[in-house]
């Protein structure tokens, strides 16, 4: 006794699996830049509503790492302000300080990330 089992449609999914596998990264990159940009705005907009760390919103900053599926938001080195940054979100050894909310912007762009970002690798099949 033997059976054929038609493979076709399955191995044309498995296909079309692959070549998507390869296009997620750049399906996906414009949503995390945007994802990246918007909690960027979120961290500037809190320093800058303070009277103490005002001048330090301009030197958020994000970039997209060398993975493609990875962002970095915090201080640029280059525009200073690095250790300020941290006291606002961190508070600082002798009190003061870390009135920064750093936490609440990547929850809410979370969920807008996986939506859109679902959406962009659901279009590649």
């Amino acid at each position: 006794m033997s059976a054929h089992l038609d493979t076709s449609e399955l191995e044309a999914f498995a296909t079309r699996l692959g070549v998507a596998a390869g296009q997620v990264r750049r399906a996906v990159q414009p949503t995390l830049s945007k994802a990246g940009l918007n909690v960027k705005d979120a961290y500037a907009a809190q320093a800058r509503s303070s009277r103490h760390f005002r001048p330090l919103a301009h030197t958020v900053s994000y970039d997209i790492l060398p993975d493609g599926m990875s962002v970095e938001i915090g201080p640029d080195r280059a525009r200073g302000g690095g250790a300020g940054l941290a006291g606002f979100f961190y508070g600082w050894p002798r009190g003061g300080g870390g009135s920064g909310d750093l936490d609440g912007p990547l929850e809410q762009e979370a969920a807008v990330l996986g939506r859109f970002a679902a959406e962009a690798i659901e279009g590649l099949l």
